[in-house]
């Protein structure tokens, strides 16, 4: 469960940083000369922003193709592209931190589990062992 809102939430970042992207680098992209014409349509829209975003930012495929033209015509764009790709870097560390975690709480539950068994397996041979040791005890019945 951990790891499915993790990644909708890497998702929702993705979509958060490509709406900024279309606003902020749209205009600029459309004055550029490109060698590649997915390129010059990737910041046209939310959805071509988040598959570049997604392309770049979690499978690392070509990172400078699209964003090197543009950060060299616009510098301080550097910022956003270097954000949004710490933002996400982080957010699938604490995703697999995540899981981690949930794997050894699950260990230590089975183990804190497996000790109170035993301990009330022992409880019960003790109170039998009681009980025999009264009954012997007994020797009028009484």
């Amino acid at each position: 469960e951990a790891m499915m809102w993790g990644l909708v939430l890497i998702l929702v970042l993705l979509v958060i940083w490509a709406i900024l992207a279309v606003e902020l680098i749209h205009p600029i992209n459309v004055t550029l000369e490109h060698d590649d014409p997915w390129c010059e349509k990737a910041f046209s829209s939310v959805f071509y922003s988040t598959l570049l975003f997604f392309q770049t930012l979690v499978a690392g495929d070509s990172w400078g193709a699209c964003a090197v033209p543009i950060i060299l015509v616009r510098p301080w764009l550097y910022v956003l592209f270097a954000v949004a790709l710490v933002s996400v870097q982080l957010g699938f560390t604490n995703l697999v931190l995540a899981v981690i975690v949930d794997k050894a709480a699950e260990v230590r539950d089975g183990t804190k589990e497996d000790r109170a068994n035993a301990q009330a397996k022992k409880e019960k041979e003790s109170l039998s062992r009681w009980k025999d040791l009264l009954v012997e005890m007994d020797t009028d019945e009484s």
